[in-house]
Order: C-alpha cells, then sequence, then structure tokens
C-alpha cells in the first residue's frame, strides 16, 4: 500500500501575501502547486505543454 502524507496550508492568505512572480509550494510525482503574482493587466494565462495543461485563475 502506498504511504499518503497529508499536508494542510493556508493557500488563500499566501496567495493574497505573495509578491513572487512564481513561487513553487509544493512539488509531487504528476502535480506542482505554484503561486504567482500576475500583471493585473493579463486577463488570464493558459498554457499547453505535451498533455499538460497549466491554468492561473484571476
Amino acid at each position: 500500500m502506498q504511504e499518503v502524507r497529508k499536508t494542510t496550508l493556508p493557500i488563500i492568505k499566501m496567495a493574497k501575501e505573495n509578491e513572487e512572480f512564481r513561487q513553487v509550494i509544493w512539488t509531487g510525482d504528476n502535480t506542482q502547486l505554484v503561486l504567482m503574482a500576475i500583471p493585473r493587466a493579463v486577463k488570464s494565462v493558459v498554457r499547453f505543454t505535451r498533455g499538460t495543461t497549466s491554468y492561473s485563475i484571476l
């Protein structure tokens, strides 16, 4: 059986306080949690890379 480790993060607070363009919070085998500080002028960001989709929700 695979070991599961649970982690709780105050992600909303972290996102509001983030000032870095790209800050990696957590990386798993197939997933990565990244906070981004994107200028308000940018409406949305969608990037496709070899079957992987990255979404930035603004």
